[in-house]
């Protein structure tokens, strides 16, 4: 798997995000997305993850990916 910056990322879809959180209980890979954040009175955007959903908004905030790689392929079945 190759990580690539986040500037590179797709704003479109699921992918897997690298999130270097100085909180030693978060888990640093997740699974996240862009939120355009365009229904906000002032709108902030930012990468979104599952983990924020957790954590909360604030800290999805501070705490922002840096890298990105597209989500692995599923299992075929036979």
């Amino acid at each position: 798997m190759t990580w690539l910056p986040i500037e590179a990322a797709p704003k479109g879809g699921e992918i897997l995000l690298w999130v270097p959180s100085v909180d030693c209980s978060a888990r640093k890979v997740c699974i996240g997305r862009w939120d355009d954040d365009r229904h906000a009175r002032t709108p902030n955007p930012y990468w979104q993850t599952d983990m924020g959903r957790i954590m909360g908004v604030l800290w999805q905030r501070k705490n922002q990916p840096t890298h990105w790689a597209p989500l692995p392929k599923g299992p075929v079945a036979k």
